[in-house]
């Protein structure tokens, strides 16, 4: 529930991960590379020019995972990493996802610590969507 008032508050969300238009994508790459945690494929799919560097957003994500992806305003995606901080604490880092022709351009949006627990991972997140 607090994970779902921290995203109604940051971002107005709308979907789940259904790729229609943008299929093969930067977008599509960039987000199933990180569902993966491929940082490699992540950076390759990154528009390297515009939006957080692929050092500072790996530096930010580290031992973090995937969460949450959802449709967000002007086209865009929003990413939410979930990040283990010691027994009964999380981070939360929400980035905007969006594109360019010279790949997918990401911005560390917001930044949480949470006073709960991040859950273990519970798979792909496309395994979820059926992509």
């Amino acid at each position: 529930m607090r994970k779902l008032v921290f995203l109604g508050a940051a971002a107005a969300l709308v979907g789940v991960p259904a790729f229609g238009q943008e299929a093969g994508s930067a977008i599509e790459s960039f987000l199933k590379a990180a569902d993966k945690a491929d940082t490699a494929a992540m950076e390759a799919a990154m528009d390297p020019d515009r939006g957080v560097s692929a050092k500072k957003l790996f530096r930010k994500i580290e031992g973090c995972y995937l969460e949450d992806i959802r449709s967000g305003p002007s086209s865009q995606w929003v990413a939410v990493w979930l990040c283990a901080e010691g027994e009964d604490k999380s981070r939360s880092v929400l980035l905007d996802v969006s594109e360019t022709q010279s790949g997918a351009v990401v911005e560390i949006a917001a930044e949480r610590k949470n006073d709960y627990a991040a859950p273990a991972r519970q798979g792909s997140l496309f395994g979820k969507a059926g992509s």
